[in-house]
């Protein structure tokens, strides 16, 4: 393994022991590529407690959880990584004070720290990935050129880096250049044909581009490539096959898809639980009649993390499961403390939470409970910058349509109207997108 890791990501690691570094290496290649086994660091990490080069890389992979168990495990192996500071090299004692940012939840300063990383070590793919999940954090759209320019500067080192193509490609769809992801997802894949990364930033350009029929037969030839990925990208890349059946109007299949590869493997994955409720979110404002014991289904798994308040994208999908299962004591609950977060004074409250979102989840909740205009005034004042919530352009996308559906339910079927045209002034229509607005004719 040590022998074949490419020369473009070697970084200086503080370790004498030859199983530490492959470790280290390993984990690198694993994460990158969203292989399974990506765990096998947390093992290492065990069989030598006295390397604080593991403990970072064990707070780093629990950081990416998302859970309270994540975030407390992740304080576990943070704390022993600083026992051990004096052992740490100056990358690893950067990368220590970025992931203490993570976990404060400081993501702005986080995002910052990452880019410092790289700008001082340009080899450190790992790095490049915590940012991209910031950015993730921050609203991907919102931080689309941040991205992009972060890639940009690093293109010299990785220029026939797979995996660094994938994540560049990935930036300029967030940008709106998509013949520009398409061309970088495209090398990516011939490159390494198994690179699920590049395959997720394929699906995002064919969504803008009206997901194509050709399109999706391709991207439903790799269904049966993700179950050799690790479980988040393969239910990820295939909730995006799933939407872009519905965009075809191909209901069967895409429950199908859904059933078989998106939602039940591992209920317990905040991004499985996001994924499963946005499709079904989706495809009742598409028309579908959805049967309620589908929702029913994934309220135990979220319920014990509803009040995390992780970010606001999570919550807004939180909130709108349990509003329209009538989960209304959980969802009082939940939205008492959405007013406590959003109140509170520090920097990520005042960034996200207070300016915007608070009326995007106070707006979804009233239209789960059937409230729309209701929903309509908690959402407008919000949506200008809705990105900043979280999530990537595609996951947006759902409270662009939820607003949509708000207007239309609350009688304002000239906004409603409005509000569709804009948006397929943006992308090709898809043929869901085209029945829609045939109805507002």
């Amino acid at each position: 393994m040590m022998s074949e890791f490419p020369e473009n990501r070697v970084v200086p690691i503080s370790t004498s022991e030859p199983l530490v570094l492959e470790a280290c290496q390993t984990f690198c290649a694993k994460l990158l590529r969203l292989d399974p086994g990506v765990e096998g660091i947390l093992e290492t990490a065990a069989g030598f407690p006295d390397e604080p080069v593991l403990q970072i890389a064990g707070a780093y992979l629990w950081l990416f959880g998302q859970t309270p168990e994540a975030q407390e495990q992740s304080a576990a192996y943070l704390a022993r990584a600083k026992a051990g500071r004096a052992r740490l090299n100056p990358r690893e004692v950067a990368w220590l004070e970025a992931l203490e940012l993570w976990h404060a939840r400081s993501f702005e300063a986080c995002a910052t720290a990452f880019e410092a990383i790289t700008e001082a070590w340009p080899q450190d793919l790992l790095a490049v990935k915590g940012a991209e999940f910031i950015y993730y954090i921050l609203g991907q759209q919102e931080s689309g050129p941040r991205f992009l320019a972060h890639m940009e500067r690093l293109t010299g080192y990785h220029a026939e880096d797979p995996d660094f193509l994938a994540i560049k490609a990935f930036a300029h769809e967030l940008c709106g250049h998509t013949g520009e992801a398409r061309e970088l997802a495209e090398r990516s894949l011939e490159l390494t044909p198994h690179n699920p990364w590049a395959q997720h930033a394929l699906e995002h350009v064919l969504l803008w581009e009206g997901s194509p029929e050709d399109a999706v037969e391709r991207m439903e030839s790799w269904l049966g490539t993700w179950d050799q990925a690790g479980r988040i990208i393969h239910c990820h890349n295939a909730w995006h096959v799933a939407l872009m059946h519905l965009d075809r109007l191909s209901v069967d299949r895409a429950f199908a898809v859904f059933d078989e590869h998106v939602w039940g493997k591992s209920p317990g994955f905040v991004v499985e639980q996001l994924d499963a409720i946005a499709f079904l979110w989706r495809a009742e404002m598409a028309g579908i009649e959805v049967d309620d014991a589908r929702f029913q289904s994934i309220v135990p798994h979220v319920q014990p993390l509803a009040d995390t308040l992780f970010m606001p994208f999570v919550t807004a999908h939180y909130a709108y499961l349990l509003a329209r299962a009538g989960e209304s004591d959980a969802l009082e609950h939940l939205l008492s403390r959405v007013d406590e977060r959003s109140a509170q004074p520090d920097a990520e409250a005042q960034r996200v939470w207070a300016p915007v979102g608070h009326g995007i989840i106070r707006g979804v909740a009233a239209l789960g409970q059937g409230n729309a205009a209701a929903a309509t005034e908690w959402m407008e004042p919000a949506m200008g910058r809705m990105t900043c919530i979280g999530g990537s352009d595609a996951q947006d996308d759902l409270f662009r349509f939820a607003h949509w559906d708000a207007l239309r339910k609350a009688g304002r079927r000239a906004d409603a109207k409005a509000l569709l045209s804009r948006r397929l002034g943006l992308k090709k229509p898809s043929p869901l997108e085209e029945k829609l607005l045939a109805e507002w004719r």
